[in-house]
């Protein structure tokens, strides 16, 4: 049985920012046959993900739909039931939390300060991205 994983929007983008990196290398290893975790995400987090893309990184809107496609090609969708407001500084980041409550998910990966300063909620635990190879070395072999 897999884990479920969320990853933060910050994941996505770090694999767009630099395709060489282990985010590249970890979505690809999510589409893998065999792999011990699945991941899902919301609409929320994939609006995220788009606005970002288009605006900070000013991606053409083409390569911007072609990601988001291997998004939802990668990943399990949920839709969010629960309106969390437990992170207050930034409350989009509060949308990580109610994908994965949604999802049922163990695990958050996530680069943000805030959400690895609240290290967990509920019954889902929020690591760092560098802590995949320690928590999926099967699937760590296979992304590299």
């Amino acid at each position: 049985m897999s884990t479920k994983v969320v990853f933060d929007s910050n994941i996505y983008l770090s694999a767009v920012a630099a395709p060489g990196a282990y985010s590249r290398s970890w979505l690809q290893a999510a589409r893998r046959p065999g792999r011990t975790f699945d991941v899902y995400i919301s609409m929320p987090l994939i609006d995220e993900v788009k606005e970002k893309l288009l605006n900070k990184f000013r991606l053409p809107v083409e390569l911007a739909d072609e990601f988001i496609s291997e998004i939802f090609d990668t990943t399990n969708l949920v839709k969010p039931t629960e309106d969390i407001s437990v992170l207050q500084r930034d409350p989009d980041d509060n949308k990580v939390l109610e994908c994965a409550l949604a999802a049922g998910a163990l695990i958050v990966i996530s680069a943000d300060k805030d959400l690895l300063q609240l290290r967990g909620f509920r019954d889902i635990v929020v690591y760092h991205p560098n802590n995949l190879k320690y928590l999926f070395p099967q699937d760590f072999t296979r992304a590299i």
